[in-house]
C-alpha cells in the first residue's frame, strides 16, 4: 500500500490519501516582483578595518543579511501603490593588507528602488514589504583606505506579505522515516533526510 505521508514526490492520483481540511496560520505573498540587474556598480564603505593600508581586493559576498527599508508609500492606480525605499545588502570584503596578511572587513550595499507593487485591499489587512537579493562580485578595488568600489550584477526579489489562516487539503501530518546509523564521513555527506525527486 502506498504511504501517501511520506515526504516526496506524488505518483498516482493526488487525492488518494487525502483525509483533512488543516488550517495553517502562515505568512503569504499577495505580490511580488523580481529585478535581474547585470553590470552595476557601486562604491561601498567598509567597517572594522585593521591597520596595515595599503589594502588588495580579492572578492566581496554577500552575507545573507538583506532589508528593505520602505521611506514612503502612495496610492499609484487602485490596488497598487508606489513604495519607494532602500535595499540594504550586507557584504563581506576579503582583502590583504601591506605585509600579505589576508582579512575581511563588512560594509552595506544600499540601493534606492521605486516599486509598483499590489497590497490587499481588506480593511484591516496586516501587510508588510520584504526582499531578498542575491549578489555576485565580479571586480572591485580599494578607492581609499576604507572604501571599495565594486562592480556586480544582482537579482533581488519584493514581496508584499500578509499573515492569514490558510484552509488546505492534507494528508495528515507527517511520519517521518527511521533513522539510520552512519559509519564515517562519507555516508554522513551522501546520506539524504528525503527521498530524490523523480
Amino acid at each position: 500500500m502506498a504511504n501517501y505521508k511520506a515526504i516526496g514526490c506524488i505518483s498516482g492520483n493526488p487525492l488518494n490519501g487525502l483525509c483533512e481540511r488543516m488550517c495553517l496560520h502562515v505568512e503569504t505573498v499577495t505580490d511580488a516582483c523580481r529585478a535581474r540587474r547585470d553590470n552595476q556598480t557601486a562604491t561601498v564603505v567598509l567597517s572594522d578595518l585593521p591597520s596595515g593600508a595599503p589594502f588588495t581586493f580579492v572578492d566581496a559576498s554577500e552575507t545573507g543579511d538583506v532589508s528593505f527599508v520602505v521611506d514612503s508609500t502612495c496610492i499609484s492606480n487602485g490596488d497598487c501603490r508606489r513604495v519607494r525605499g532602500r535595499l540594504r545588502v550586507t557584504l563581506n570584503v576579503r582583502f590583504t593588507d601591506a605585509n600579505g596578511n589576508c582579512g575581511c572587513a563588512s560594509g552595506v550595499l544600499e540601493l534606492a528602488r521605486d516599486l509598483s507593487l499590489r497590497v490587499p485591499t481588506d480593511n484591516g489587512a496586516n501587510y508588510r514589504f520584504d526582499a531578498d537579493a542575491v549578489l555576485v562580485c565580479t571586480n572591485g578595488a580599494f578607492i581609499s583606505d576604507s572604501a571599495v568600489s565594486l562592480s556586480y550584477c544582482i537579482v533581488e526579489t519584493y514581496r508584499v506579505l500578509m499573515i492569514a489562516d490558510v484552509l488546505v487539503p492534507t494528508y495528515g501530518f507527517a511520519v517521518y522515516p527511521d533513522c539510520t546509523e552512519c559509519d564515517g564521513c562519507a555516508e554522513l555527506l551522501n546520506n539524504r533526510i528525503f527521498p530524490e525527486r523523480r
